[in-house]
């Protein structure tokens, strides 16, 4: 079986609202058939089926409500049923944790990315060097793992 571990550890905004953007991964934590190319590609060596797991910790950093929406692509397309809408409704600094995950069939060379916009500008996936607990808290973690 194949697998790949890998996280973020910038901050990643969402500075255009009417853009989507790839999340985006600079740590490889471990991997074996599965790698991240241009930083946001997460591309399988083999053909299978694969649980593509994620976890982003999202934060705003205004009073305004912000809306964002998560889905998975598959080789640049976005994969049907796969969005999610999470909703920012609290003060500035309000965090939310969006975790969930697909299982999709690949063929080698296949990748995936995961993709995210918000309705306002304040939206953001937050990295925190320095927690009041605990180890670094990543932008992002996500794992694809053979099944």
């Amino acid at each position: 079986k194949h697998y790949g571990v890998f996280s973020d550890t910038t901050t990643q905004t969402a500075s255009v609202t009417t853009a989507a953007y790839p999340m985006r991964f600079n740590t490889t934590e471990i991997s074996d058939g599965v790698s991240v190319i241009s930083g946001s590609r997460i591309t399988v060596d083999n053909t299978g089926l694969y649980n593509v797991q994620f976890s982003a910790q999202l934060e705003k950093n205004s009073g305004t409500k912000s809306i964002g929406f998560i889905w998975l692509s598959k080789n640049n397309s976005p994969v049907s049923q796969s969005n999610t809408q999470i909703t920012l409704d609290g003060a500035n600094g309000d965090r939310i944790v969006a975790a969930w995950n697909w299982v999709d069939e690949a063929n080698s060379n296949d990748y995936y990315e995961i993709e995210w916009t918000a309705t306002q500008s304040n939206t953001f996936l937050s990295y925190d060097a320095t927690p009041t607990y605990g180890p670094v808290i990543p932008s992002l973690i996500v794992t694809l793992t053979q099944v």
